[in-house]
């Protein structure tokens, strides 16, 4: 039976002193009126989003997990809070167009002293045209279901060139770089690395896609509030 705190200890030695927030979060997200995640059994949720969210902290271990970071469409803060939890090195930046999440997101952090964390409602679309936010982050997370093209047109907007997004994807991943080759190319960005991973217990492959900012998007990008999934960059 899988025992996240077992699980926590033994990749982040260093970091045991987090574990009570992070099982602060699970309890509280799962028991907030609304059924945030859709999930409100304990293991499931910390295989499932959880340990999920922390993994680029296990496979990219090597990185710097510092400056200025945005999470695309957190909800109530996946992977984001708890990537912010493990590193306080992180200026973590929560961004979703829902308000009853991200309400759930600010109170937390507020209650749990996360002071290098902010919570923005808005679209990507809209966010990526502030001259506040674009260009102005060392990376992008981003756990959505879009395909990547999708998610590069909503997120490189927002790096600075040298950032780095990283996607949140299923085994299928491989196809789908192939496939967003051309709308990466004309958002100024490049998939430099695939880390291939599974969840414990589960048997289904899982994908972080990193993505590097390697040139200025395009002013015309990202373009106007649900374009970008209605008609996907093509080759």
């Amino acid at each position: 039976m899988f025992d996240f705190a077992v699980w926590f200890k033994e990749h982040f030695p260093g970091r045991a002193q987090v574990l009570p927030v992070l099982e602060a979060f699970s309890r509280e997200v799962r028991h907030y009126p609304g059924n945030l995640t859709g999930t409100r059994d304990g293991r499931q949720f910390a295989v499932l989003h959880l340990v999920d969210s922390l993994y680029p902290l296990v496979r990219l271990a090597e990185w710097a997990w510092s400056g200025r970071w945005l999470d695309l469409g957190s909800g109530p803060g996946l992977p984001g809070l708890p990537l912010a939890v493990v590193c306080p090195e992180m200026r973590l930046t929560l961004l979703d167009a829902r308000e009853k999440p991200l309400t759930f997101a600010r109170h937390f952090a507020e209650a749990h002293g996360l002071t290098h964390l902010e919570v923005r409602l808005g679209r990507a679309e809209e966010a990526g045209r502030d001259p506040a936010l674009r260009e102005r982050f060392d990376g992008v997370v981003v756990r959505a279901v879009d395909n990547l093209g999708v998610l590069a047109e909503l997120g490189l907007p927002f790096l600075r060139v040298g950032g780095r997004m990283i996607a949140y994807k299923g085994k299928s991943s491989r196809e789908e770089a192939r496939q967003a080759l051309h709308a990466l190319r004309q958002l100024g960005g490049e998939v430099v690395r695939i880390e291939e991973y599974r969840l414990p217990g589960l048997p289904h492959t899982r994908s972080l896609v990193v993505v590097d900012k390697v040139a200025p998007t395009p002013d015309r990008y990202p373009r106007r509030t649900g374009v970008p999934h209605k008609r996907p960059l093509r080759g």
